[in-house]
């Protein structure tokens, strides 16, 4: 029963990893769409398309704060369950099923690269904004 609910809980994080992630991507596309009307700012309402993207990026990282919340429940779950200080997937890998275990990994491992791109991105977008100062 418990090994039951605690590969439950961690379909249920595997789950908000991939909703997260597809957040994510949407973000990295605004931040490439916002390199994009950086580059073409001689347009006349460039302001106002920067300023609709980073709404939109609110509003993503709103969705994602919530979905950690959602995960953030479910590791508590699992801590819970095996008696445990902090969620580590090393601590509970020999526990949940193996192809949970490789899903788990490739979600994160997938939500870091990602992460990483939407920084570079951002880190690009914010060296055009210095030069053009």
């Amino acid at each position: 029963m418990k090994v039951k609910n605690l590969n439950t809980h961690i379909e249920q994080i595997i789950n908000g990893y991939k909703q997260q992630y597809q957040c994510y991507r949407q973000l990295l596309e605004l931040s490439q769409q916002l390199s994009n009307q950086l580059e073409d700012s001689i347009s006349a309402n460039y302001i106002e398309s920067i300023e609709q993207v980073l709404h939109k990026r609110g509003e993503i990282v709103d969705s994602i704060k919530e979905i950690e919340g959602n995960i953030t429940t479910h590791k508590e779950a699992v801590m819970e369950l095996l008696h445990l200080k902090e969620f580590n997937l090393e601590k509970v890998q020999d526990l949940i099923h193996a192809n949970l275990k490789k899903e788990l990994q490739e979600q994160e491992e997938a939500a870091r690269q990602i992460i990483k791109a939407i920084i570079d991105s951002d880190s690009k977008n914010a060296q055009f904004i210095d030069k053009k100062k």
